[in-house]
């Protein structure tokens, strides 16, 4: 059965709506936790059955939420894990510091998620994670920048011309 949907999800869903990860990425992360007092996140209507059934809420199932997140960035490309990335310090941890999300039991496992998911690796850039076999010496901080100025340069100028 997961071969099946993940098959279904690689071959079919993101051929025909390769940005459909990105897009609802966040949603996941406020969904998966149950959490549901956020202004804009997690509003669709869900009997008491569904939210029962489909609930990945608690620490018995972090590790299932985080497959899911993995998996997830795994197939965005570096525009979109960047996206990614604004957002979830936007949408969750600014709102985190205005005050729109309040930090209690509820809102505490979303948190964690947000912060496990910016320090993996599965977020990082694919052009600043790559490098050349014959080089010895790590990136610095400066061809980082010049990197990450350019995967920025070709989102927005891939934005502007899909205009």
């Amino acid at each position: 059965m997961r071969e099946m949907v993940i098959f279904y999800i690689t071959e079919r869903l993101l051929k025909r709506f390769p940005k459909i990860l990105c897009q609802h990425f966040i949603e996941c992360i406020f969904h998966y936790n149950c959490y549901e007092d956020h202004e804009t996140y997690n509003r669709f209507s869900q009997s008491n059955l569904e939210k029962e059934v489909f609930s990945l809420a608690g620490r018995e199932h972090s590790h299932e939420r985080h497959i899911i997140y993995h998996f997830m960035l795994d197939h965005m490309p570096d525009d979109q894990r960047f996206m990614t990335t604004q957002r979830l310090c936007q949408d969750v941890l600014g709102a985190v510091v205005d005050g729109r999300i309040k930090l209690n039991k509820s809102s505490m496992p979303m948190l964690e998620d947000t912060l496990t998911i910016l320090r993996s690796d599965e977020i990082k850039l694919a052009s600043l994670k790559s490098r050349p076999e014959d080089t010895d010496q790590p990136t610095d901080q400066a061809e980082q920048a010049v990197m990450a100025g350019m995967v920025i340069k070709k989102t927005i100028i891939s934005q502007v011309s899909g205009v």
